[in-house]
């Protein structure tokens, strides 16, 4: 019987527009193709915040967007979701409104969109490779 697990990362981005930050997740104690041993991904899950887990804030009147890939092999920018080793992946738009005090404040309104995710298949998507790649 298959064991259920967790596997949880954290990439850190520099703020900066076109940038693109990558990390690798190390699959390693869970696949072992020769033997068999391979990983059903059923779901991920993602959580858009700042460097302290807090939620991120944005200037007044201010549109902030971020996007985010799940992949079998290093990448060194976004890549189309129809790119074979796109596992999984989304974006988040939010915008910041009008507030009474001028500043930094929560957004408005946010936007979450998952492009694909393996829960999208009816029996999961299988995972055969050492490492995967979230940037």
């Amino acid at each position: 019987m298959a064991e259920s697990f967790f596997v949880r990362k954290t990439v850190r981005f520099n703020n900066v527009a076109a940038d693109f930050n990558e990390e690798e997740i190390d699959m390693g104690a869970f696949i072992d193709v020769q033997s068999g041993s391979l990983v059903r991904l059923l779901r991920v899950q993602v959580v858009y915040s700042d460097n302290t887990g807090r939620s991120t804030e944005i200037q007044d009147h201010a549109t902030a967007a971020t996007q985010w890939q799940l992949t079998t092999q290093p990448q060194s920018d976004i890549v189309l979701a129809s790119d074979k080793t796109v596992v999984a992946s989304g974006r988040i738009i939010a915008n910041g409104g009008v507030f009474v005090i001028v500043g930094s404040h929560l957004p408005t309104a946010a936007y979450e969109d998952f492009d694909l995710n393996p829960s999208d298949w009816e029996n999961s998507y299988l995972i055969a490779t050492e490492s995967l790649y979230l940037g």
